[in-house]
């Protein structure tokens, strides 16, 4: 039970954090090209997401933490809410969460 507590704190923290950054690259967006933006997305989404990913990646929780990823994705490259997101990690060389999780378990295991 205390598991899950601590659980459910952290991912809010972390939750926290990605929202955070959604919002920081939403007001940069018009100031600033598509290599930087991508650059401030790897610094802020992509590295609090990889932290600790190994221990609560398989979370209830990690279907939220992928919604908000595809929302700062959509973000930086200006698309609405119903555009499918595959093609846009493809252009921007990003791994989606499930993929980054699995990676970084097997780089772990092995």
């Amino acid at each position: 039970m205390k598991k899950e507590v601590l659980n459910r704190h952290l991912i809010g923290l972390l939750m926290k954090k990605l929202r955070t950054a959604c919002y920081k690259i939403r007001i940069i967006t018009t100031n600033m090209s598509a290599s930087a933006l991508n650059i401030i997305y790897h610094a802020f989404l992509q590295l609090a997401m990889s932290y600790g990913i190994i221990f609560w990646g398989n979370s209830s929780h990690s279907s939220t933490i992928f919604s908000t990823q595809k929302k700062g994705i959509r973000i930086i490259e200006e698309c609405g809410n119903r555009i499918l997101c595959r093609n846009l990690f493809r252009k921007l060389k990003v791994f989606a969460f499930n993929i980054k999780f699995l990676l970084l378990l097997l780089m772990f295991v092995a």
